[in-house]
């Protein structure tokens, strides 16, 4: 599942980039090239001074915000015990089991699970990465390809730089 992950965010990350678009076809998937596509496509990155975005992933039939999805692919369970801490490692799938005051996301690639978290900065680079947190509140996005997703509540500073980043309500909250 962590390679899947990780090999559809290079290639999104590589055809952001280029220019170009691509589709990812999972093994033993029939091709769908020359028919349109069903899923939901992300639109540029909305001002820094608003608050919300479109949301680019997490339908009721998608596992992608669901935390048990990422079960089976923790690489770091952590606790929070100075009430700060700050995730540096690339495509690391990370579990932070205590609530923490503020947590850093700077690699890239990287799936961060995480409880309460007062404020939560997704830096520039840590694109393509996915943090479903239970809540927050502050969230600041500026990580191109980043998703931010909180099960409760509603942050009381939503901001969102990165290059088709988004930050909004997890549509499968667990637990």
């Amino acid at each position: 599942m962590k390679q899947i992950v990780v090999a559809i965010g290079l290639v999104v990350s590589l055809a952001f980039f280029a220019g170009c678009s691509v589709e990812a076809v999972g093994p033993g998937s029939p091709s769908s090239a020359g028919t349109p596509s069903s899923e939901p496509t992300e639109s540029p990155s909305t001002a820094a001074s608003e608050t919300t975005t479109a949301t680019s992933t997490g339908t009721d039939g998608d596992s992608s915000t669901r935390r048990s999805a990422y079960a089976d692919d923790v690489d770091v369970t952590l606790s929070c015990p100075t009430g700060e801490l700050v995730l540096e490692k690339t495509m690391t799938t990370t579990r932070i089991t205590q609530d923490c005051n503020k947590v850093t996301v700077r690699g890239s690639l990287t799936v961060v699970l995480a409880e309460r978290v007062g404020t939560l900065i997704v830096e520039a680079d840590a694109s393509s990465s996915l943090v479903l947190v239970r809540s927050a509140d502050s969230v600041l996005v500026a990580g191109a390809l980043a998703d931010v997703y909180w099960d409760k509540g509603m942050p009381g500073k939503v901001e969102v730089t990165g290059s088709l980043a988004s930050a909004n309500p997890n549509p499968t909250p667990e637990g």
